[in-house]
């Protein structure tokens, strides 16, 4: 189990109790500004920010290489996502980033922005809230306040009824009352000017008349220090006599006086009690206007007395109840205290209740402080629907001309101006509108290809979807070396690796652990099940037959000699019935096992093959660091067993030829660059128009921008690689040029698709 995570929880909580600060949401919210101001800068000044710049990159490559290796596919409960990641990167760092609690306080709302902002969608309220280190940070904070605030509150309390002679720092004069009452006593309550200053600053007018009345109310009171005495020593006695013995049955009112007086002997409040165990000790204790009103004469006494004295339980309870009446302070001071620190822990509540709305208010002022992004692509569909009405109405010249304008526009739109990964509505829109199209377009071509009279231009129409479909899924580039894991050393000391090795095989839910818990369960049942057979079955038939013939057995060397009588009543043919059941027995039990052991060998080679398969994808796409922590980590688990040794063995040779060779770079397929997802869009928009509409100018339109835009991406060195909707881009330059085949394929559907529209518009006019 990875105990990091754990480690760096307690860091971070240890260092939010650790840091004392006056709440400023002014400050807190000029603080997420600067964040977010200087997150946007291409050169970024802020050291915090610059370190998480490294960590988002890092979280790229984690997720690039996790996808890649494993796959999406994960359970439920092994979930990562982006907020929670973003929270180990803040639990990461060191309290040196932060000069105030307002700024860790902004910078875990600001990591709530950049989610918002790497996924593309709105960010609100809710946003904040559902980032954990936001959570963390104020979770931290309540506790904090939960832990400080009644030291703070007493102290305003005890300088409020003249107990604190000193004033506190920040005392809120004016706005609670100072009757003085207990000026004649002292009291020693601990003030720190920082605890003062924090809890003084998030201390409503609310909260303020609640402690006026607290005080109000001790000033009013009267402490009668004998009476407290006595109810704690009716307590004690009760808990004694909750379980009396069956001799003191009936005498429960005289057991529970006498042990009242040998209380107050013991502590010299009167001077005998009756029958007072020596055992018992005798300290001084001082109770102004104690009065004992326990009658002394009483007939049960001694009876009581003699039971009570020979109850080891009942002398033990007593001793334990005498130090803990004897711990308790009966002076008036200790009394006042003691309401003192009940008042002030009953603010707790109403101040964390406080603290829940300057959290609230604190999440809007964040929202407003930032700039909303504009999205301003629904507007053109206001323009289509303009162009559409006055083409129908006041300018029907334009009607024959709607379908090249909208679809050249949005092609223009798409091509040049949209980010599907960034535009919610764009994704929706495309969703709604080319997959449907082009999923027509398939059908239509199907049902013409299988039709009787289909025609050659029917299958250029197949021709034309069956490598539109295949496009995708082609690599962009052969190779891209600035992509293998080795080129990113960093990245193996970042926090981000040890969450790529639990995805992979070390953590229970990967795919890799479920498969290897599989394979060693599978080989641990198979080695049980034929050492029962060979300890317990086959050893039962010999002493069967031992026990019924008087056979005997001897060991030679390495073999086992019996020695069968020649004959026994038990092996006459007369006995066939009894000795064939038992053979019938045995092999019904070999059936069974021979069953069970082809079944289990043949899950352990299917699941070792998988085991296999995933190591190879391991290690081909892994650096030689996580390569010797995939190698460690094989070893293990299987080596602690013998009879695991073997898979082991069987795996180390499957990946011995990927461990020689170099780490291969991560693939980038088109619809992982931005640039390219929206070329892809474009050959599905041309195809499909192509093959529905069969029109050559629209097709010619689509087409030019479709290779304006190709030419304007194929030199491109940059790369914005997208790796998973709400992660940030990885941002590279590369040195190798395109693949070959992308750009065949591509240039062919653009080619296929004008022969297809230009023999389409020559047959119309033919027919025309």
């Amino acid at each position: 189990m990875n105990k990091r995570p754990i480690v760096l929880i307690l860091v971070f909580l240890s260092l939010i109790v650790a840091t004392a600060f006056s709440f400023d949401t002014a400050k807190a919210t000029k603080a997420f500004k600067t964040y977010v101001e200087d997150y946007k800068k291409e050169q970024s000044q802020l050291p915090v920010i610059l370190k998480l710049k490294e960590d988002l990159k890092d979280l790229a490559l984690y997720r690039l290489y996790k996808l890649q290796i494993a796959g999406s596919v994960e359970k439920k409960e092994s979930t990562t996502t982006i907020p929670d990641l973003l929270t180990d990167h803040m639990k990461a760092l060191d309290e040196s980033y932060f000069s105030t609690g307002e700024e860790k306080i902004a910078y875990s709302a600001f990591l709530s922005w950049v989610v918002s902002d790497v996924s593309g969608k709105k960010f609100q309220v809710g946003t904040i809230n559902e980032m954990p280190a936001y959570s963390l940070t104020f979770n931290g904070y309540s506790s904090r306040i939960r832990t400080v605030a009644p030291r703070v509150y007493e102290s305003w309390i005890a300088y409020s009824l003249g107990l604190l002679k000193k004033r506190p720092s920040s005392f809120p004069e004016g706005n609670l009352p100072i009757p003085n009452t207990f000026s004649n006593f002292d009291l020693s309550v601990a003030m720190d000017p920082a605890e003062q200053e924090e809890i003084a600053s998030i201390t409503d007018e609310e909260i303020l008349k609640q402690l006026s009345k607290a005080i109000q109310d001790i000033s009013n009171k009267k402490y009668d220090v004998s009476a407290l005495f006595k109810d704690k020593v009716e307590e004690r006695v009760d808990f004694i006599t909750s379980r009396l013995p069956e001799d003191l049955e009936g005498l429960e009112d005289s057991t529970k006086n006498l042990l009242k007086l040998w209380i107050y002997r013991s502590f010299s409040l009167i001077q005998e009690a009756p029958y007072f165990p020596e055992s018992l000790p005798i300290n001084v204790m001082n109770i102004p206007g104690f009065e004992n009103d326990i009658s002394m004469e009483d007939p049960n006494y001694e009876k009581i007395s003699a039971i009570i004295t020979k109850n080891d339980m009942m002398m033990m309870q007593l001793n334990f109840a005498l130090k803990m009446i004897g711990n308790n302070d009966y002076s008036p001071v200790g009394l006042i205290e003691a309401d003192i620190v009940s008042e002030a822990k009953k603010m707790v509540a109403p101040l964390l209740s406080t603290l829940g709305q300057i959290r609230n208010e604190l999440s809007g002022e964040f929202i407003s402080s930032v700039s909303k992004k504009l999205s301003l692509g629904w507007i053109r569909i206001l323009f289509y629907a303009l162009i559409i009405f006055l083409g129908l109405t006041y300018l029907k010249i334009l009607k024959k001309y709607l379908l090249y304008i909208i679809a050249g526009f949005e092609t223009l739109y798409l091509l040049f101006l949209s980010n599907p990964y960034q535009s919610a509505f764009d994704l929706s829109l495309y969703a709604i509108v080319i997959i449907p199209l082009f999923v027509f377009a398939i059908l239509i071509t199907l049902g013409r290809v299988l039709s009787k009279k289909k025609k050659a231009i029917d299958l250029l129409a197949l021709a034309l979807i069956v490598l539109a479909l295949s496009l995708p899924f082609v690599k962009l580039y052969k190779n891209i070396p600035e992509l293998s894991m080795e080129k990113y050393p960093e990245f193996y000391d970042s926090i981000y690796y040890d969450a790529l090795k639990d995805d992979l095989f070390e953590s229970p839910n990967s795919l890799f652990n479920i498969e290897m818990r599989e394979l060693t369960s599978l080989v641990s049942a198979e080695l049980n099940e034929l050492k029962r057979g060979y300890r317990i079955i086959i050893p039962n038939m010999l002493n069967n037959l031992a026990k019924n013939t008087g056979t005997t057995f001897s060991v030679s060397g390495t073999r086992l000699r019996l020695s069968v009588p020649s004959f026994a009543d038990y092996l006459s043919i007369e006995n066939e019935p009894t000795y064939i059941s038992q053979f019938e027995d045995l092999q019904k039990a070999f059936k069974s096992f021979v069953r069970s052991s082809k079944r289990n060998y043949s899950q352990y080679k299917r699941t070792l093959n998988n085991i296999e398969n995933m190591a190879e994808k391991v290690v081909t796409y892994a650096g030689n660091p996580l390569r010797a922590d995939f190698e460690e980590y094989l070893k293990r688990t299987l080596e602690d067993k013998s009879e695991y040794t073997v898979a082991l063995d069987d795996i180390e040779t499957a990946i011995s030829d990927e461990m020689k060779i170099e780490p291969r770079s991560a693939l980038v397929t088109p619809y992982k660059v931005p640039k390219y997802t929206v070329l892809l869009l474009g050959i599905f928009l041309l195809v499909a128009t192509t093959v529905v509409f069969r029109n050559f100018f629209l097709s010619i339109l689509e087409g030019i921008l479709i290779v304006i835009a190709f030419v304007g991406a194929y030199g491109m060195r940059n790369l914005d690689i997208f790796v998973q909707a709400g992660t940030p881009y990885l941002k590279l330059s590369v040195s190798t040029g395109m693949n070959i085949w992308f750009f065949v394929i591509f240039t062919v559907i653009i080619v296929l698709a004008e022969i297809f529209a230009f023999i389409s518009y020559k047959k119309g006019r033919e027919s025309a």
